[in-house]
């Protein structure tokens, strides 16, 4: 609820970690899906527009992300 582009990134940490700790056992090396320049900066640009812009709009469907008490 609080930052579900957040997720994103740590799904692909989580796949990252796995695949690392799959070829640190096997002893074999593992290929693993890296991003490209064009989809990390569009993931950048989603997770800062919604960090900073959407999660503070003071209307509906938006008003869900505002949590209170942040600081």
């Amino acid at each position: 609820r609080h930052h579900p582009v957040a997720l994103v990134g740590l799904l692909y940490g989580g796949y990252a970690l796995a695949l690392w700790t799959a070829s640190a056992i096997t002893g074999r090396r593992v290929r693993i899906w890296r991003p490209g320049t064009k989809t990390i900066t569009t993931y950048i640009v989603v997770f800062l527009l919604y960090a900073v812009v959407l999660r503070n709009l003071p209307w509906p469907p938006f008003t869900w992300f505002y949590i209170a008490n942040l600081v």
